[in-house]
């Protein structure tokens, strides 16, 4: 099964992510802080990141801009639960994230977003 990095601030949202994806046999490594996902994906391949936008310490746009140099190929999932004037889900689509979730989401809009991405990857081999 592929391989899935997640990144999020928040603890509780990398559990309930990490619990749903285990359930489909996904295996899933959490990150709460980019720094720590950066090194991590310089040390192990993956198949597909997730990550939230708005996050303290580097922001899911600035994880889009690294994979290009750090793991060029992979598909991201970005995630945002703020809306506001300037739809920054939007802006992570025309950075390269393959696919979009805003949150609250559910387990099944999580696991079509992730298979339409880990797809779209395959189509690209």
């Amino acid at each position: 099964m592929p391989k899935i990095l997640v990144i999020d601030d928040s603890p509780s949202v990398l559990e309930a992510i990490q619990a749903m994806l285990q359930a489909h046999g996904f295996e899933v490594l959490i990150h709460s802080r980019s720094a720590t996902a950066f090194q991590r994906l310089q040390e192990e391949a993956v198949d597909l990141i997730v990550t939230d936008i708005y996050m303290p310490d580097a922001d899911g746009l600035e994880v889009i801009r690294a994979r290009r140099s750090v793991c060029p190929g992979v598909p991201i999932v970005a995630m945002s639960g703020m809306s506001g004037p300037r739809d920054m889900l939007k802006v992570a689509r025309l950075m390269g994230a393959c696919q979009t979730l805003r949150k609250p989401f559910t387990k099944e809009q999580l696991l079509a977003a992730i298979d339409a991405a880990l797809e779209g990857s395959l189509q690209k081999s």
